[in-house]
């Protein structure tokens, strides 16, 4: 859920061959309802501040290569009025992708409203945490984590959550799996 009037980095990775610079659009449905940017860097990242004037509802952005050969579309989310109520909502890893062991990712995600500056990061299957990614680290939203070798394949999701306890959410569900070229 992504509260209007507030900023998000919007993330995404890319890999292959590909124009240097996208596109970024609001739908809602199949209706695109806002050109976000015409052109920005190929990079990664976009930083958006939420109009106040979107209807609340379910959206999706979608990231656009500018020579229009490459994009993805976002899962489905919620843009809502500002509750004032402290949030996080983790962006990566998001459901359906797989995260090789040995491979390092960016655990990302975004927060509103006032908190702890400080969060811990967990790995649970299903409800049971399997391993403490970090006890402390900036509420910045981005973590630097290389998957152990040691982890299981299987179903994981990860708890980004403030140091004091009180505001916390669980990514979507994700695999993990063997180094691609192993375990054949």
């Amino acid at each position: 859920s992504w509260e209007k009037g507030t900023t998000y980095n919007i993330t995404w990775t890319k890999s292959g061959n590909m124009n240097s610079r996208v596109k970024i659009r609001l739908y809602r449905g199949n209706t695109k309802v806002l050109r976000i940017t015409n052109s920005t860097a190929n990079d990664g990242s976009y930083s958006w501040t939420v109009p106040a004037s979107l209807q609340n509802g379910q959206y999706k952005i979608r990231v656009k290569t500018i020579d229009n050969q490459v994009y993805d579309d976002s899962d489905s989310f919620q843009i809502t009025d500002n509750s004032g109520q402290p949030s996080i909502t983790i962006t990566s890893p998001s459901s359906g992708t797989s995260w090789e062991k040995g491979t390092t990712y960016n655990i990302t995600w975004t927060k509103s409203g006032n908190m702890n500056s400080r969060v811990k990061i967990r790995l649970y299957r299903g409800n049971t945490k399997v391993l403490g990614i970090t006890d402390s680290t900036a509420n910045d939203g981005s973590y630097s984590w290389t998957v152990p070798a040691s982890l299981q394949n299987g179903q994981y999701k990860i708890r980004v959550k403030t140091i004091d306890n009180q505001v916390y959410d669980d990514s979507e569900s994700f695999r993990i799996t063997e180094a691609s070229g192993t375990g054949f």
